[in-house]
């Protein structure tokens, strides 16, 4: 195998890596270490609804981590990557990831599970510190709630 080919595998690798690091770092309520995996001046745009006419958006680390934060509403979060595909471009990729995230509240026996069949839209770019997510645009295609049962 040649190095650019061995370079590509590695790259996307790591890029996969990122992408499940960003999903269970959310999961562990580590806003901080979710934020970390963003470029210094990195950017969150979420769509909160299917059909939402526009994006809140914020950037860098710090609004990052606080955006986040707002999860913590829920008693457990639960994001299973569906699928990902990434295009790299030297020192910059973009990539699309499906993801199903389940939002648990409530305490039983009356807890709701909302689920967001969603997608992130990314721009990654490769820094010192290897490489970090430039842009997610988090986009919420389907929406249902229902119950949890206990047995």
């Amino acid at each position: 195998m040649d190095s650019s080919r061995l370079t590509d595998l590695e790259d996307r690798v790591a890029i996969s890596d990122l992408v499940n690091a960003y999903a269970q770092a959310v999961d562990r309520r580590d806003a901080g270490g979710a934020a970390a995996l963003f470029a210094h001046d990195g950017e969150l745009a979420v769509w909160s609804e299917p059909d939402a006419g526009a994006p809140s958006t914020v950037t860098g680390r710090e609004q990052i981590a606080q955006a986040l934060k707002r999860l913590d509403q829920y008693s457990a979060t639960f994001h299973e990557i569906s699928s990902h595909t990434v295009t790299l471009d030297r020192d910059v990729a973009t990539g699309r990831t499906a993801c199903v995230a389940h939002h648990v509240s409530g305490s039983a026996p009356d807890q709701r599970d909302r689920v967001w069949y969603l997608h992130y839209n990314d721009t990654f770019k490769r820094d010192p510190d290897g490489w970090r997510i430039a842009r997610r645009e988090l986009w919420i295609d389907i929406v249902s709630e229902s119950p949890l049962k206990h047995p």
